[in-house]
């Protein structure tokens, strides 16, 4: 019965290798910028509709394994004909040579050079064998074999055996996303606005005064050197006078999580079942139609969003998950009392649920954040304004904490709660309008907007507005970056842009891209009035 179970699995993951093989043989022009036929795009919509999200997720990650091999290592090369041929003679070459060192004489030789000759050959010799072994126990072996029509069922069994050398070797390792580099505004602006909670000191005690002052002075002298290893962007700096400069750190990358990778893989799945129509809607406007929500809240949620560009809403809705983040869920509404509570209704597992849900969005936030500042060339379809458009979203903010400094500061202890003080107070402090566009202000609304849903409808709004803006800023980046970024390491955005191709969200496609207006119509009448024009013009 085990040994059926295993086989069984086996053949699981021999079909599921061969899948993945077949689907990135499809999708190999994407990484050069070509667009497929038309029909791969049916056929690969249907495969995808019959998976689940971890089949999904095992595939892509599949297909990106297959892309670094190819363009990255030598494994197509190897697994040629006139790379197996090249193989055998470089590893005869060198056990010829090893062999003929051996029985040669060596009288009237130092012994020194002979010990150090026989330990280079050793050497090739080692690594020769394990290059060939991790060449023998690698995917494209295995791909050999199952298209190895003449070998049979010796092919599949062949294939198996390396299955099983390969599973007691070494654990497996497939391509995962798995670094986020993260950017917050609000950390940043606490920063640029100097505030820094007070620190709580007996007045008996001078000696804790001495230390506390000792180890401010460690800090700020160890700050130094840990911030040259950020990256740092400056926000419209001041090439006039009247204007400050506010500089944005990046902060330490966080894993991507199994269970944010099957959210983002979740969400792009079910773009397929939407129509061409509703690719471009606003961010988190699906989700929003789902959830029971009031009547209202749909069209006020178009009429706040319409108009503002993708950059402009990575911005509002960054700021607006800190503060839905930092609002406690047993709290009512920020426009109600803030003395008035509510009882927490919900059990244990739906908190854990919903505390995974916003953990994952704070990680897409900062990481969105960050691409538009620290990566233009990535997300330059995003918009080209994002640093003047994110200097005032800071000025708005530094102003509002340097406002608020001493009620931020006055029974906190720490930065984080005075972080998670300063977004309580952004939400229940009255707004106030100024003359120009604040994109801080509009934020505050939208979280206002949010905050009127259930916390468990909330978040799945959130995610949903995420993994949309994520997929609309990889919609449109070039293949050539997500190549380059394959030999770097493992990328969130990388894996994205693939999803996206899989399911169709491309240029030639979309057909809002089509859409000309009145062009078209002007165009068909023009050519009959400019011949009226040259037969009735006087020569």
């Amino acid at each position: 019965m085990v040994a059926r179970v295993q086989d069984e699995n086996e053949k699981d993951e021999l079909n599921a290798l061969k899948g993945a093989f077949d689907m990135y043989s499809v999708c190999k022009p994407f990484f050069v910028d070509v667009i497929p036929l038309v029909e791969v795009y049916k056929v690969i919509g249907d495969m995808l509709k019959e998976m689940t999200v971890k089949e999904v997720l095992g595939l892509t990650s599949m297909e990106l394994s297959y892309a670094y091999d190819e363009m990255y290592t030598k494994g197509v090369v190897n697994c040629s004909r006139a790379g197996v041929i090249l193989r055998v003679i470089c590893s005869s070459c060198i056990l010829l040579a090893f062999l003929l060192f051996v029985f040669s004489p060596k009288h009237g030789f130092d012994t020194t050079d002979v010990t150090i000759t026989y330990v280079l050959l050793g050497a090739s010799i080692c690594l020769d064998t394990v290059a060939s072994l991790m060449f023998l126990l690698s995917d494209w072996p295995v791909i050999f074999l199952l298209e190895f029509k003449k070998l049979g069922k010796w092919g599949l069994l062949l294939a198996q055996l390396i299955l099983r050398i390969r599973r007691r070797l070494w654990r497996e390792r497939r391509w995962r996303p798995s670094e986020m580099p993260q950017l917050n505004l609000i950390t940043n602006c606490f920063r640029n606005a100097a505030v820094q909670p007070k620190e709580h000191v007996s007045p008996d005690n001078p000696k804790n005064r001495r230390i506390n002052k000792w180890a401010r002075r460690i800090e700020s002298k160890l700050r130094r050197p840990i911030r040259a290893f950020q990256e740092a962007t400056v926000l419209f700096p001041s090439w006039t006078s009247g204007f400050s400069s506010y500089t944005s750190y990046s902060q330490k990358s966080v894993k991507a999580t199994q269970h944010l990778l099957e959210l983002v893989t979740a969400n792009a799945q079910k773009r397929l079942q939407i129509s061409w129509g509703q690719f471009n809607d606003k961010a988190g406007l699906a989700a929003l139609r789902q959830v029971d929500a009031p009547v209202w809240v749909v069209p006020a949620f178009l009429n706040l969003t319409e108009g503002l560009s993708a950059d402009q809403q990575v911005l509002v809705w960054h700021i607006a998950t800190q503060l839905c983040y930092h609002w406690k869920p047993q709290e009512l509404h920020p426009l109600h009392h803030p003395h008035e509570r509510q009882p927490q209704s919900k059990g244990l597992t739906a908190q854990k649920s919903t505390w995974r849900g916003m953990q994952a969005c704070k990680c897409l936030s900062d990481y969105m954040l960050y691409l538009v500042l620290m990566r233009p060339e990535i997300m330059a379809t995003m918009g080209g304004a994002s640093p003047l458009i994110y200097w005032h979203a800071c000025y708005d903010m530094v102003q509002f904490i340097e406002q608020h400094e001493e009620d931020l500061t006055s029974t906190v202890n720490s930065d984080d709660e005075v972080e998670g003080k300063a977004c309580r107070l952004m939400l229940t402090e009255p707004i106030e309008w100024i003359t120009y566009p604040s994109l801080f202000q509009i934020a505050r609304v939208l979280a206002h907007l949010i905050l009127v849903l259930g916390e468990e409808q909330r978040w799945q709004v959130i995610t949903s507005a995420w993994v949309e803006l994520l997929m609309q800023g990889a919609k449109n980046t070039r293949a050539s970056m997500h190549v380059k970024q394959l030999g770097r390491g493992s990328d969130l955005l990388t894996f994205v842009w693939l999803l996206v191709k899989h399911v169709g969200m491309v240029d030639a496609l979309d057909i809002g891209g089509y859409m000309t207006g009145g062009a078209l119509d002007t165009a068909k009448q023009l050519p009959s009035f400019i011949k009226l024009y040259l037969r009735n013009r006087p020569l």
